[in-house]
């Protein structure tokens, strides 16, 4: 009996192989993405204390100096929060092209994984028939052979 050969099995590996790297891509997206959120959650967090500490230094009677030089700190503050919102939006837009890329190269190997499939059903129903016709022909002869026992 023959074995079962797909023709396209070297393109349905290299399917595979770029669904893995798409699938690779999209989690190191993931974690960049996770990342720049920490980082934006961290400034916010030390932006909201920074403005109560500053609410307590002026019931304390602050200085002008020390309100001179929280002025710039909080101006720093808030440009890298602008910056982190900015690189938050652009990891998410990264994660979700990242994210199409993968439904696409999925769609890709399953078409060829779909023809495989039905390559393979083809392969087993024609095996079988070969099977059947052999047990026909096996109790076919053995028929045949009673038969002209019988008849001698």
């Amino acid at each position: 009996m023959k074995r079962f050969g797909f023709s396209l099995e070297r393109v349905l590996w290299h399917r595979r192989l770029r669904e893995e790297a798409a699938e690779q891509a999209l989690a190191g997206a993931f974690q960049r993405e996770r990342a720049v959120s920490q980082g934006l959650t961290q400034v916010r967090d030390q932006a909201a204390q920074e403005i109560l500490a500053l609410e307590r230094r002026l019931g304390d009677h602050m200085t002008g100096v020390e309100f001179l030089l929280h002025a710039p700190f909080a101006a720093a503050l808030r440009e890298r929060e602008a910056a982190l919102r900015e690189r938050c939006v652009e990891a998410a837009t990264e994660t979700r092209e990242r994210r199409d890329l993968l439904r696409e190269r999925r769609r890709e190997r399953e078409v060829v994984s779909q023809l495989r499939q039905r390559a393979w059903e083809r392969y087993r129903q024609g095996a079988e028939r070969e099977v059947q016709l052999a047990i026909d022909e096996v109790a076919g002869g053995r028929h045949s052979r009673r038969r002209a026992e019988t008849e001698e």
